[in-house]
């Protein structure tokens, strides 16, 4: 509120003058009663007087207040103007203070949304919640409600030890990620967290959030899921575990000073820890490995990985073989600073695959002798197989037959019927029938042999069954020559019609099979009398609990044909011994063709059977070593896992002749190199099977010990060491083998050839090439001590693929005229073919050589293997 002026002098005359008049005024106006008779007229003259000075005055005084107004409005104008100037100058101010706050609230607004982007980025990225200082969840996201499988409401508000692993609270990590917490620090670490379904392993970091005071406010928990990693360590670590329960394990230094060694390393050699450090590596090793390990730990100094047998000298008094697999570690400038050794022992496989050589030379010994007790014996061996109809004969059958060895058998189908007598050929219908049981047979068969005579064979056989549902697939027996022994009986049969006292058994019995006369033939045999036996069924008498009931029925099937038949059959004598007879019984008609009688001669053959059955039991013991033998072979060629973990599209094709082979497969790994070997020995079945374990050897020998890489060299020297195992200097035998030899090199991608009679066909560019081996094998008929081969490099590119085989495919006999297979047909083979996988080529290569041989009824003639692979 503003400050009254001051009055000036002339501004109290003016009031002064106003006061008189209105003074006088009321005066005038109050009359006579107030001022006294004759003084109202003064008044009134000087109420006139004083007005006309006042008027006067008040003229003048107005000029002096009207230029003092506007002095005074000019002065205030001036401070007007100051004011104005300085509210410019302010608002200036302002302005400039406005835009600098319109800058940092924009740096603000940029600031806050990059925080927010961030912190939506952490959200979507990573699992974060916050905790207070009771424990209780306060905020979750989303990535942590979608890993723990929680809807928001189940754990936000709820105390985070519903979701901690219990075994994590009771841990010592617990205590220390509290102090933590409380000394301002924070945490990280891997923490297992309970999910609604599943456990869930985090990798946490809890960060302490406090007040501007400094006091602990809350933790916020950065959490990313480690799960997966936390399985795949826990895999590994149990796959280390689960390697040094079953695997010697050790560690060594360059020089091959121990580091460390597990309990069963230690064990292999009976020391401890402590002084197996006190050792070299080399000091475990056989005098005879010990140079050869020397240029192995050389190769793995360098980094190479290296794989192979070795012997460790005597350990526990014993020799210690180990299948050692070396790996150099290296650092993060790739320089090996130490060495991780894996190693089995294969003592008893070293000392089995010794045995296993015993067993086949005892074997071979073995064959050479039943081969030559048939011979004595006139026995042969056979074979029936249904599915694949495959017939196979000894050489005895052939004889029994008169065929020529090199002239394939009749396949068990009808045409086999042709060479039956037709009378006879019931069993081999039986025999073939999808009703078939699986009881061993034994009967007598009449055959037309190639002169077209009839030769009487005793036949025994015993099924084949399948190992899938048990039903018969084929038989497998033996056959014997009795046709002189037939005859002889039959001349006897007619010899006794008119003499009762020939030394066979001689019974006649009436049209019901009852007993009406023996001779004393019969009663020496049996023991029995013709009081003991007449009016009964010989059957009833003399047969006992070990009598096959398949002869009893065959017996009875002959008695019903009403046609003469041979047989045999054990019976029983009257004190109880059990003995053999052939019997011929022979049916009597009258003139009308009614049948009237029966009359049997029995021979006792018991030593016979006696002899038979050692044969019998002979060649099953035999055939037993030879099916062992086979799964030794099979035992030492590659495993289709080996194949298909370095060649994941290949094929072997691999088809003995015999029940083992002369034809086998090598392959290796030794550092970049891979080695596919495919290799045909002198001969087939039991010889050529003794060749490829002969050859397996040589070839470990010589790539695996020697280390000789080179295709060319590795059969040259292959070739030296046959000729040297078989001492072929001395006794001049002729067995060899072929060889084709592939060496892959993974770091040039190139691939090495070299044959010893074998020949590389390879497919590059839609091409099919063949590069034909060396025409000479290795051992046998080549002398010379050094052989000279050529070998063929072909650079490799993605779709190469390259096949190996032996000849037994191409020279296989088949097909409507009876020819071989051939080489020009495999070729095109490969053309039509190569585009499909090798599992498919594999399947057509088997399928069309089987259809090949069946279709022109050929047996096998050789052993057969193709192998293919695609790089």
């Amino acid at each position: 509120m503003p400050l009254p002026k001051v009055l000036s002098s002339s501004n109290y005359f003016r009031l002064a003058c106003q006061a008189g008049l209105i003074v006088i005024l009321l005066l005038c106006i109050a009359g006579e009663s107030v001022l006294g008779k004759g003084m109202l007229p003064v008044a009134c003259g000087v109420l006139a007087i004083l007005s006309f000075v006042f008027v006067l005055f008040q003229s003048k005084h107005e000029k002096n207040d009207l230029a003092e107004e506007q002095l005074e409005l000019a002065t205030k104008a001036q401070e007007l103007l100051e004011k104005a100037e300085q509210i410019k100058s302010m608002d200036e101010v302002m302005r400039l203070t406005f835009e600098d706050l319109q800058q940092k609230q924009d740096h603000l607004a940029r600031s806050e949304k990059s925080l927010k982007g961030r912190i939506e980025a952490i959200n979507r990225t990573m699992c974060v919640c916050e905790i207070d200082l009771k424990g209780r969840i306060v905020e979750a996201n989303n990535a942590i409600l979608q890993i723990l499988k929680y809807e928001r409401e189940e754990l936000v508000g709820k105390h985070y030890t519903q979701i901690a692993d219990k075994s994590f609270l009771d841990s010592d990590i617990y205590e220390v990620i509290l102090i933590s917490l409380e000394s301002q620090i924070g945490y990280s670490g891997d923490v297992k967290v309970l999910g609604k379904d599943a456990e869930v392993w985090f990798n946490l970091t809890l960060t302490p959030i406090f007040t501007a005071h400094e006091r602990l406010e809350r933790v916020v928990v950065l959490a990313n899921d480690i799960s997966i990693a936390k399985r795949r360590n826990i895999e590994y670590e149990a796959r280390i575990k689960a390697i040094s329960q079953f695997s010697a394990v050790a560690e060594f230094d360059l020089v091959g000073h121990f580091l460390h060694a597990n309990e069963l390393f230690l064990d292999l050699f009976g020391y401890t820890l402590t002084q197996i450090r006190k050792k070299t590596y080399f000091e475990l090793i056989d005098l005879a490995h010990e140079q050869t390990i020397q240029t192995v730990w050389a190769r793995i100094c360098d980094g190479n990985y290296i794989e192979g047998e070795y012997l460790h000298g005597q350990a526990r008094n014993q020799e210690l073989w180990l299948n050692c697999s070396y790996t150099p570690i290296k650092d993060t400038n790739g320089t090996p600073f130490k060495i991780i050794m894996l190693a089995t022992d294969i003592s008893k496989r070293k000392k089995a695959q010794k045995i296993t050589q015993d067993t086949l030379d005892i074997l071979r010994e073995t064959e050479a002798e039943l081969l030559e007790a048939q011979e004595i014996a006139g026995l042969g061996n056979w074979e029936l197989n249904f599915i694949t109809q495959e017939t196979k004969w000894s050489p005895q059958v052939y004889k029994q037959f008169g065929w020529n060895i090199n002239t394939p058998p009749p396949l068990p189908n009808e045409d086999y019927m042709q060479f039956l007598h037709p009378d006879d050929s019931a069993h081999m219908v039986k025999m073939m029938s999808s009703k078939r049981d699986a009881a061993a047979l034994d009967f007598t068969q009449r055959i037309f042999d190639s002169e077209g005579k009839t030769k009487y064979l005793l036949i025994r056989a015993k099924p084949i069954l399948s190992a899938k549902n048990k039903k018969v697939i084929g038989y497998h027996g033996t056959s014997l020559d009795i046709t002189e022994i037939t005859k002889s009986n039959q001349k006897l049969t007619q010899l006794s019609l008119v003499a009762s006292k020939t030394s066979n058994g001689v019974i006649i019995a009436d049209s019901k099979g009852m007993v009406i006369w023996i001779n004393e033939g019969f009663t020496r045999i049996t023991g029995y009398t013709l009081e003991d036996v007449m009016g009964k069924k010989p059957g009833y008498i003399l047969q006992g609990e070990q009598t096959d009931p398949a002869h009893i029925n065959a017996l009875r099937q002959g008695l019903a044909s009403q046609k003469s038949f041979q047989t045999e059959i054990l019976n029983y004598h009257k004190n109880g011994v059990s003995y053999w007879v052939d019997i011929l019984i022979t049916p009597i008609f009258d003139e009308n063709g009614v049948l009237q009688q029966y009359i049997g001669i029995e021979t006792d053959i018991t030593e016979r059977k006696k002899y038979e059955l050692q044969i019998r039991h002979q060649n099953e013991d035999i055939m037993a070593s030879i099916e062992y033998a086979k799964r030794i072979q099979m035992a030492t060629l590659p495993t289709k896992d080996a194949f298909q973990e370095h060649f994941t599209d290949s094929f072997v094709v691999y088809m003995p002749k015999d029940v083992v082979s002369g034809d086998f497969y090598w392959f290796e790994v030794i550092g970049e190199n891979l080695f596919v070997i495919s290799a045909d020995c002198t001969g087939h079945g039991v010889p050529g099977a003794f060749m490829s374990m002969l050859g397996n050897e040589i070839l470990h020998e010589v790539i695996g010990i020697r280390e000789i890489y080179t295709p060319k060299e590795i059969i040259s020297h292959v070739h030296l060491n046959i000729r040297k195992a078989l001492k072929q200097n001395e006794n001049k035998n002729h067995e060899g083998m072929d060889l084709g030899i592939v060496v892959i090199n993974k770091n040039t991608q190139t691939l090495e050839f070299a044959g010893a009679k074998h020949d590389l066909i390879y497919v590059q560019n839609e091409q099919v090439i063949e590069i034909r081996g060396n025409r000479k094998g290795v051992g046998g008929y080549e002398i010379e001590k050094i052989m000279d081969y050529d070998q063929h490099t072909i650079q490799l590119d993605d779709n190469t693929s390259f096949y190996l085989h032996s000849d037994g495919y191409l020279d296989q006999f088949g097909g409507k005229q009876g020819k071989k297979f051939m080489a020009s047909r495999f070729k095109q083979m490969i053309e039509h073919h190569h585009t499909l996988s090798m599992t498919s080529q594999g399947e057509i290569f088997h399928d069309t050589i089987l259809q090949w041989r069946t279709e022109g009824g050929y047996n096998q003639i050789d052993d057969i293997m193709v192998l293919g692979i695609k790089i």
